[in-house]
């Protein structure tokens, strides 16, 4: 299952001695990718098992964005763009490698139907190609469409790592 689908974080839950064990013959390739463990009875009902696995998930996934947030923060200022004007050029060029987004921000904005251009900003003609601009009412859901348009990945950020990304609210990592 992994070797088919690469799979990303592995939690762990059953009883202490049963952990032990399965522990020991976990190819190391699976080892890397224990992201937790819980003890459980190993006689534990789904809905049991998926509560736990769920609120285990929930903090690792946060971890994870504000883990990502920070290198973004860390790289190269050429290397990173903030903000809604950037990060839609950015998107416009295809230069952008991951998207960040705050889960529920978005703005409105105008987009060349050639794909010029994309802005925050009212415009009335596209300045490349002198066409009428398109209004744009969820410039948020644009980003993510051109983002996997151009084979980008998109990470959709928590309240904590949006935090960290103040005063933006959108933000990309750079391919170049």
């Amino acid at each position: 299952l992994h070797r088919q689908h690469l799979l990303g974080r592995l939690l762990l839950g059953g009883p202490p001695e049963v952990l032990a064990a399965l522990r020991a013959i976990l190819p190391r390739s699976l080892s890397r990718t224990i992201e937790a463990e819980f003890s459980g009875e190993s006689f534990a009902g789904d809905a049991d098992v998926l509560l736990r696995v769920a609120d285990i998930a929930e903090r690792a996934e946060r971890a994870h964005e504000t883990e990502l947030v920070d290198r973004l923060l860390d790289a190269s200022p050429n290397l990173r763009v903030m903000g809604w004007d950037d990060t839609l050029s950015a998107l416009v060029e295809g230069r952008v490698h991951v998207l960040f987004i705050a889960r529920g921000q978005t703005a409105s904005g105008y987009a060349c139907p050639d794909g010029h251009i994309t802005v925050v900003e009212q415009l009335e003609t596209c300045p490349f190609c002198r066409e009428p601009v398109w209004p744009v009412s969820d410039l948020g859901s644009w980003a993510v469409g051109r983002a996997l348009y151009t084979g980008a990945s998109v990470e959709f950020l928590g309240a904590t790592a949006a935090e960290r990304l103040r005063p933006a609210v959108v933000a990309g990592s750079l391919r170049y």
